[in-house]
């Protein structure tokens, strides 16, 4: 016999779901408590689900389940599918008295649902009854309450589903009140991180403001590249250094020293810095180094540097180096529009000597400069040069040019001042003018060290950044007088003349050591060439394998002033085939290399054969 309930009783369970679903905002409580009190409340109630239709889906998706197994948690049912996709598509309670009715409406559920239904232990046929209840807010449909009976215990009857009606209608409330709720919390959790990002932002604006009006200020105060980069420290309390265009750090301040010399750093600059873009990369130290670059115009100044042990910068970090590049740049300008200021100045002072004559600009500038009119000076002109690629405007060359003396000329300038503190070096044209204070007593060693400078300069920082670029260096005698001082300019631009087409990157050659081709150059070319030809014709018309070993073997020999030591070393061979060499030379010209005479007409043959290259 079947236990049934009394009114009283339904009445109060009914109560009871009432307060139940009252008492929380959570949803997955709601619907459990629901589907727990319903199978209770009604008399053939084995097991339940609760359905709640995605609008933006489209599928009506399981969120409470009693009386199934697991599997069933992820159906998801299109509306019209299976009997709770009617139910749903109707918008009213259905009632499946039987087996039969049960089955005919599962039969339309999908298979993909149907086996995680099975899985779940809810067969079609294993269902005696089954009542679907849409939970119904306003004119919309939001899902589906279940009520499934399996056992011959108490069944399902059509009162039940006046009472399951009654229950979905305050369910439907708390459901749609909590899912506000929850919605509510989730916009206000959104709307504190929004107020959070904008209060981020905002500090972060204030900081990027009172560090950009910092530093200008700096700037504007006449603060250095140096008390720029120890604010920058402050700030990040960081290592922090400079690295100009050719790689070179320049300028820095460490918080603490690092484990490594600065120098080492620079073959990893050359290969990390990106001209456009921040970089970052690990030292061989495990330090990292993050990298800023300071532009102006596109073109790229030189890098900020931070050295840190951790490999992220923080916001204010990044910010602080960011606004100091800016500021960086500024100052670079600055101090290169004054560079160009001092060029043009030191131009005219250029212009005053070329005229040999004294005057009041003259003895002023020569003051300023420390310039002393009655010491002995030499003029060293280096000239640049390089190869233009096809498709190269002339303009654009001429850039390139005096991109390249710009940048090459304040580290040879400050090298030259540390060398040689009464010397001036600028810039004219393609070269840099060397106006060297020379000493008598240092023979040609004061010239040697520059040539140094200009040589280590160049291999440090042009080999790399400017390939093809090529230093031709004339130098002139000394001279005393000032009156001599065009003299000595144009005799070293000629000296450069005679060696612009070599091939070598770096050639210097002394004036004193082309008056020998200058007195050759008074003669025609033809009578240039015949002699040559005529003196060296048994040596140049030698028909054997070994005869430019020979040609060259005499020329190092001569140019060593005949030390056979010398030669052998310059030569890189053994003494004996030196001997054999010069036997074979003196048996094919029928001339004596010991001879005065035979060489000096060899050595006049040699100079001339440099000329007509």
């Amino acid at each position: 016999m079947y236990s049934h309930k009394s009114r009283e009783e339904k009445l109060e369970a009914l109560l009871e779901v009432t307060q139940i679903l009252n008492s929380t905002h959570d949803t997955d409580s709601i619907l459990h408590s629901l589907l727990e009190l319903s199978i209770k409340l009604i008399d053939g109630g084995d097991a339940g689900c609760i359905f709640l239709y995605n609008k933006r889906t489209g599928f009506l998706e399981m969120k409470a389940y009693v009386g199934m197994g697991d599997s069933v948690k992820d159906v998801k049912m299109l509306p019209g599918e299976s009997m709770t996709g009617i139910a749903f598509e109707r918008k009213e309670a259905m009632f499946f008295p039987d087996s039969k009715a049960v089955r005919s409406a599962m039969g339309t559920m999908s298979k993909r649902n149907n086996q995680m239904a099975v899985d779940g232990n809810v067969v079609a046929s294993n269902i005696h009854s089954s009542i679907c209840c849409p939970l119904r807010y306003l004119e919309d449909t939001i899902g589906v309450l279940v009520i499934d009976n399996f056992t011959n215990k108490a069944t399902l009857m059509e009162s039940d589903v006046a009472l399951l009606k009654a229950v979905s209608v305050q369910a439907t409330i708390a459901i749609v009140n909590s899912l506000n709720y929850e919605r509510e919390l989730k916009n206000n959790q959104k709307l504190a991180r929004y107020n959070k990002i904008i209060e981020s932002q905002r500090n972060k604006y204030k900081f990027s403001t009172q560090v950009h009006g910092k530093f200008t200020d700096m700037v504007l105060n006449g603060s250095s590249l140096d008390d720029i980069i120890e604010e920058v420290k402050f700030l990040t309390k960081k290592n922090v250094f400079l690295v100009n265009p050719f790689y070179n750090i320049t300028n820095h301040t460490y918080i603490k020293p690092l484990p490594f010399e600065s120098e080492s750093l620079r073959p990893l600059l050359i290969q990390k810095l990106n001209k456009h873009a921040k970089t970052l990369f690990e030292t061989d130290s495990g330090l990292h180094c993050f990298s800023f670059p300071i532009t102006v115009n596109q073109e790229t100044m030189g890098w900020l540097c931070l050295i840190s042990k951790s490999a992220k910068l923080v916001e204010n970090e990044i910010i602080a180096a960011e606004r100091s590049a800016t500021i960086l740049a500024i100052e670079i300008l600055k101090q290169n529009e004054l560079k160009d200021l001092e060029q043009s100045l030191k131009g005219d002072f250029l212009d005053s000597l070329l005229t040999g004559v004294p005057n009041d600009y003259l003895l002023k500038c020569s003051e300023n400069y420390h310039f002393n009119m009655e010491s002995s000076h030499r003029i060293l002109l280096v000239k640049f040069m390089f190869e233009s690629p096809s498709g190269t405007s002339l303009t654009n060359h001429e850039k390139h040019v005096r991109n390249c003396l710009k940048r090459y000329y304040t580290p040879f300038d400050n090298a030259l001042q540390s060398s040689s503190p009464g010397s001036i070096a600028l810039l004219r044209h393609h070269y840099i003018v060397c106006i060297l204070e020379s000493s008598p007593l240092k023979d040609n060693l004061d010239v040697e060290e520059v040539l140094n400078i200009v040589k280590s300069k160049y291999h440090q920082n042009y080999s790399h950044e400017f390939k093809t670029l090529k230093l031709r260096i004339g130098i002139s005698d000394a001279f005393d007088k000032i009156g001599d001082f065009r003299n000595a300019y144009e005799s070293a631009r000629h000296t450069v003349k005679m060696i612009e087409s070599s091939d070598s990157p770096i050639v210097s050659l002394y004036f004193k050591d082309i008056e020998v081709k200058r007195f050759l150059l008074a003669n025609e070319k033809e009578h240039l060439r015949s002699y040559y030809n005529k003196v060296l014709a048994p040596l140049l018309d030698y028909d054997n394998n070994s005869r430019n070993d020979f040609i060259e073997t005499l020329e190092i020999y001569l140019k060593s002033n005949c030390n056979w030591s010398e030669s052998k070393k310059l030569l890189h061979i053994h003494g004996n085939t030196l001997t054999y060499r010069l036997n074979r030379i003196s048996e094919i010209m029928n001339m004596d290399l010991k001879n005065y005479q035979d060489r000096l007409r060899l050595q006049i043959a040699f100079e001339i054969q440099e000329l007509l290259k």
